[in-house]
């Protein structure tokens, strides 16, 4: 009898242990702890002297260094032109460094001033009061990419 006690014991045992190593990797969250540190961004853009209308603004680093994160942040863009950048969330500001801009249409259906901007680049420096930015873009229309040429018969 006692040997069947030590042996439910032993089972109860191993069992709980097992269900602990499994709950213990779960409802942890990993990616805070490697989100990195965000600078308030706000600001306006303007394409040829006048706001694009609503688009979106895509912030992509361009040089990352050891260990940080390959993520763009991204600005929904007002109708006056005016936007507020997030990273990890809306409005939460991008990590200080060199960006290239790029402007993207609201969804996959629209065309319009938003596929005929050239990129600009920025610099969000790292100021705890935030960064304000003024980006002004010129539009891409007659500029060819000369790979782009079909070739002639």
């Amino acid at each position: 009898m006692t040997r069947f006690i030590a042996r439910k014991e032993t089972y109860c045992l191993a069992l709980l242990m097992t269900c602990s190593f499994i709950l213990s990797g779960c409802g942890g969250n990993t990616v805070d702890e490697t989100k990195l540190d965000t600078v308030p961004v706000t600001g306006t853009v303007m394409l040829d002297g006048a706001s694009p209308g609503e688009c979106i603004l895509e912030f992509r680093p361009v040089s990352v260094g050891t260990g940080e994160i390959n993520k763009p942040a991204t600005a929904r863009v007002k109708e006056d032109g005016s936007f507020v950048v997030g990273t990890y969330g809306d409005g939460d500001g991008a990590p200080a460094g060199k960006y290239s801009v790029h402007l993207l249409p609201l969804d996959s259906t629209s065309a319009g001033p938003a596929l005929q901007a050239k990129d600009a680049e920025v610099d969000i420096a790292d100021q705890a009061d935030g960064v304000e930015l003024s980006i002004m873009l010129e539009s891409a229309k007659g500029s060819v990419d000369p790979l782009l040429i079909p070739p002639s018969n």
